[in-house]
């Protein structure tokens, strides 16, 4: 008499997952003699898979968990990059806050020294600077100054609003500049800047004096007006 049975699926765990490998179903020989055909015997048969039974903790990381990983080392780097920038900026801003402290409150903004020149060839300096960089050049008074240049789109929009520029509101950067005679053969060329909105108009125009955080453009300014007077 033939007997015939069905092999069970061998399951095998890896990584966590399980796999399921069926075996073929295939009748067993006929009874054997003694000794031969027993348990033993037909389990020396069976087939086995080594080195499958892996504990899942011994794995290695998946494609997708080892590109997370060096996604979220990258995002760590251009944090610690954007915060150094910003560091940078808020001492420099602090510096030039600092720096200022020890001049007058008129000079606060941005001021150069310039030794033994007249006030005719640092005014005739300053102009020649000043129109180099787009500015239209103006008289305001003995030893005084008026540096105008019209603002930039964003300016327009910042300080005249969106209607407003729609409309043809313009902006100027207004830039005022003082001779302070200080004795000896020396002087001090001294500015102040202004945002003006609504400009050209005699009843809405309006000054906004900027902080002495956004002199910097200002104060190359006039470092190159005290260098060219040097030479």
């Amino acid at each position: 008499m033939r007997v015939s049975t069905i092999r069970p699926p061998i399951r095998v765990l890896c990584g966590g997952s399980r796999v399921v490998c069926a075996a073929a179903s295939s009748p067993l020989p006929r009874p054997s003699p003694s000794g031969k055909g027993s348990q033993r015997s037909l389990r020396s048969n069976v087939p086995t898979i080594p080195g499958l039974l892996i504990d899942w903790r011994q794995c290695s990381l998946s494609l997708r968990e080892r590109a997370g990983v060096r996604g979220s080392k990258t995002r760590d780097l251009k944090l610690l990059l954007r915060c150094q920038v910003v560091l940078a900026g808020l001492f420099s801003l602090l510096a030039a806050g600092c720096k200022s402290l020890d001049q007058p409150g008129s000079a606060s903004f941005a001021s150069v020294v310039i030794q033994q020149r007249t006030v005719a060839e640092i005014e005739a300096t300053a102009d020649q600077v000043f129109r180099e960089n787009g500015y239209t050049a103006y008289q305001a008074g003995p030893y005084r100054s008026l540096y105008e240049k019209e603002g930039s789109r964003a300016n327009d929009l910042a300080y005249n609003g969106v209607v407003g520029t729609h409309y043809g509101a313009k902006s100027l950067v207004r830039v005022k500049t003082e001779v302070v005679d200080l004795g000896g053969g020396a002087h001090r060329l001294q500015c102040q800047t202004y945002m003006v909105r609504n400009a050209g108009d005699s009843f809405f125009e309006e000054e906004t004096r900027l902080t002495n955080f956004r002199s910097g453009p200002y104060q190359k300014l006039l470092d190159e007006i005290g260098n060219r007077l040097k030479q």
